[in-house]
């Protein structure tokens, strides 16, 4: 016997997961080509923390792609635990140079990942197979 997957089903959930993905995937997106570019005020902290240029341009690459990797059903589990992890450790330097509500902040966009990864992946098979499931 098959072990039951639980997920939030029906269509609440499912809009609901797209508009998390779509929120996360282009503030991410965004984020990740700030840092590449090296935009002033999303670099200073890691500038304060001992973060050297390439440093800074390889965790925007890091960052965007994450949002690449969140966008494939089969690596969707990956991406997410990637960009929370890299949430953690931003917040982290954040509380470090006494930033709370930059730090409180990350912390907000770690929760919805963490929902995002609790719903599932908006057009995985399951919501197209849920009869199946059954």
């Amino acid at each position: 016997m098959e072990a039951k997957r639980i997920r939030v089903t029906g269509k609440l959930g499912r809009y609901i997961s797209i508009l998390l993905t779509v929120f996360l995937v282009i503030e991410e997106l965004f984020k990740g080509i700030d840092l590449i570019t090296g935009k002033p005020g999303l670099v200073a902290i890691f500038y304060e923390c001992g973060f050297s240029t390439e440093g800074i341009m390889v965790l925007g690459i890091v960052t965007v792609l994450n949002t690449v990797i969140i966008l494939f059903p089969a690596a969707f589990v990956w991406g997410c635990f990637l960009m929370a992890s890299r949430f953690v450790v931003i917040s982290g330097f954040y509380l470090l140079e006494h930033h709370v509500k930059a730090a409180v902040a990350e912390g907000i966009l770690l929760l919805l990942v963490l929902l995002l990864l609790r719903l599932g992946h908006p057009f995985s098979l399951y919501y197209r197979n849920k009869k199946n499931l059954r």
